[in-house]
């Protein structure tokens, strides 16, 4: 499974070039997806989150717990437990007012799935299926 290190947030043309054409086909298929969506539902939402801030600190803290537990532990880490953190840091940086830091969050949840369609990728070279 291909990484992003830390480096990579200043990348030179050639890195970037190389990130770029390294998830072209996955960010093909999400490009592909938004566009269906769209179609399908053009409406989307009403509102970005129905919680409130206390709720909302008591999601991430839950998380935030949850991802410790599970690194303190040595135990397997699972795509939805870095999700779930990541879309609680999302919500509660929108409903503490801290739009530009939920939408930073909200890029961190997609190179989340990204990572996700890596993994899946990775199962399926060693199933010989793509």
């Amino acid at each position: 499974m291909s990484t992003v290190s830390p480096k990579s947030l200043a990348l030179t043309p050639e890195e970037h070039c190389a990130c770029v054409l390294r998830h072209y086909e996955h960010l093909q298929d999400v490009w592909k997806e938004l566009g269906n969506a769209i179609e399908k539902h053009p409406r989307f939402i009403d509102a970005f989150h129905r919680t409130t801030v206390i709720e909302a600190r008591v999601r991430l803290a839950t998380a935030r717990e949850a991802l410790a537990f599970v690194r303190a532990e040595s135990l397997p880490l699972h795509f939805e437990d870095v999700l779930d953190c990541e879309i609680a840091e999302a919500v509660e940086a929108y409903v503490s007012g801290d739009l530009a830091n939920a939408r930073q969050e909200l890029a961190q949840c997609a190179a989340v799935y990204i990572r996700g369609m890596e993994y899946i990728d990775n199962e399926l070279k060693q199933k010989g299926k793509k």
